[in-house]
């Protein structure tokens, strides 16, 4: 559906581009995060390069710069 094509998308997107579409709102931390959380999911089984992923911190996190630009 949209939600996966859009995690794709976000998934292809430079730091940069990543930056000025949330600051830009096109985009929530959130969805940035759950993105990145999804692909690092998908890809760690096979390479095993994330040992301890902090999940529950990256959220917290993204939650917080999402409050920041709603200010």
């Amino acid at each position: 559906g949209d939600s996966v094509r859009k995690m794709t998308q976000i998934h292809g997107w430079t730091a940069e581009e990543t930056a000025r579409r949330v600051r830009a709102r096109e985009v929530s931390a959130r969805e940035v995060t759950a993105a990145a959380l999804a692909r690092m999911a998908a890809a760690n089984g096979a390479i095993n390069a994330v040992v301890q992923p902090l999940e529950a911190e990256a959220r917290a996190a993204a939650a917080a710069v999402d409050a920041a630009l709603a200010r």
